[in-house]
């Protein structure tokens, strides 16, 4: 019986192999990549969950470098697990390892065709969990200042968007906090998720999730279901400057507001408090001016009101002073009445003193009797004996009383 080793068989197949001399187009899921020097790959088919055929890919490191040349970062988006991809390969055969696929080239629109399907397949899921509108309940403060920036340092984005921000026109002051994470290709994320659920909701008025240009394959990474989710349930509003591209990414859908560059989200952030500033200025131009018509008016109310004062004052000081003149003229008349009836009066009194004058009775004959220079009015006022002074028209008698009240001198 004739047979083989094993190395012999291995040997033909690889002559076998080597023999076709002809390089595929596959389509392919990418079940696994690792880059180390070379690139190796797992290339599987599915039949709905199971696995229907299975190989491995390698592609070495001259053509990976080739391949990176032509399409950048946008490679590991195309190479990332789980992606459908359209490869041009060569079948080889190793006598230890078996089987290879050497990849060739790649069709990147392919694989960008199943990204816009997977896409689509993205945004329906998170409509249907409805996690679409999430963000755009949530209020965005009128002037947003404490930002929570998630970018990369390095990244041209996140330069342009800080040296509008630092540098408006108008000096407004912004605090910024960078959260610096990967914002392409693998790691991006669960970088930024990780960096998301970092964020103290106290300490900030939005998050800001910035990039700059890219391919279709470079922004892909802001496709991914669990990013868009944890921008959809985060508590602060979510404002995204992804990239330039014309197609707006699943984060971008789900986030607060959309702004198409890291520049154009500084912009908007600007233009909103120079709107804030452009309205207080306006109620104050507005109160200002209510103040002035309310102050002009006032003075006007109290110039009238001065006016009206004097013209009262002045007709009310006319009136009384007629009150006063008529009372008077009343006094004066009053006085007059009463000055000449007192008048009058002291005349009678006057005559009736002259009458009354001693002398006018000394002139009449009659005389006055003093003792000790006091009148002597009653009889019984005097005592036989006292020295009495009799008081005459031209003269006076000084007498010795011998007797009073008709009694005679013992």
């Amino acid at each position: 019986m004739k047979y083989f080793t094993l190395l012999q068989l291995n040997k033909s197949i690889q002559k076998l192999i080597h023999g076709i001399q002809k390089d595929f187009w596959i389509t392919a899921e990418l079940a696994q990549f690792q880059l180390r020097e070379h690139a190796y790959l797992e290339f599987v088919q599915k039949d709905e969950n199971r696995i229907v055929a299975k190989a491995r890919g390698l592609i070495w490191a001259d053509t990976f470098e080739k391949l990176y040349e032509s399409l950048g970062d946008g490679i590991f988006e195309i190479l990332k697990e789980g992606s459908e991809v359209l490869v041009q390969v060569r079948v080889t055969y190793h006598e230890v390892h078996g089987i290879s696929l050497m990849v060739l080239d790649l069709d990147e629109k392919f694989t960008i065709g199943s990204l816009e399907l997977k896409r689509r397949e993205t945004l329906e899921k998170l409509e249907k969990e409805q996690l679409l509108a999430l963000q755009k309940q949530i209020n965005l403060a009128v002037v947003p200042q404490r930002l929570a920036i998630i970018s990369s340092k390095e990244a041209a984005g996140f330069t342009d968007f800080m040296n509008q921000l630092e540098n408006n026109s108008w000096n407004f002051i912004f605090h910024t906090t960078i959260f610096e994470a990967g914002v392409q290709g693998q790691r991006a994320v669960s970088e930024i998720i990780n960096q998301l659920n970092k964020i103290n909701l106290k300490d900030f008025d939005a998050v800001i999730i910035i990039r700059g240009g890219g391919s279709r394959l470079d922004l892909e990474a802001f496709n991914d279901y669990e990013l868009a989710k944890a921008i959809a349930v985060h508590k602060l509003p979510v404002l995204t400057g992804i990239g330039h591209q014309r197609d707006e990414s699943v984060c971008d859908i789900v986030a607060n507001a959309a702004l198409k560059t890291p520049t154009a989200v500084a912009e908007f952030l600007i233009q909103r408090a120079l709107t804030y500033w452009n309205e207080i200025a306006t109620f104050y131009q507005e109160i200002t001016q209510l103040t002035s018509n309310k102050l002009s008016n006032e003075k006007s109310f109290l110039k009238d009101l001065k006016n009206d004062i004097s013209r009262l004052g002045n007709k009310t000081l006319q009136q009384k002073q007629r009150g006063i003149a008529g009372l008077e003229l009343e006094i004066s008349k009053e006085l007059k009445y009463r000055l000449k009836s007192e008048n009058q009066k002291l005349e009678s009194l006057e005559r009736q003193v002259i009458q009354l004058d001693p002398q006018n009775l000394l002139n009449r004959g009659y005389s006055i009797t003093l003792k000790n220079n006091k009148p002597v009015i009653n009889g019984d006022e005097v005592q036989v004996g006292d020295e009495i002074e009799s008081v005459l028209k031209d003269g006076k008698i000084i007498s010795k009383v011998l007797a009073t009240n008709g009694k005679k001198r013992n």
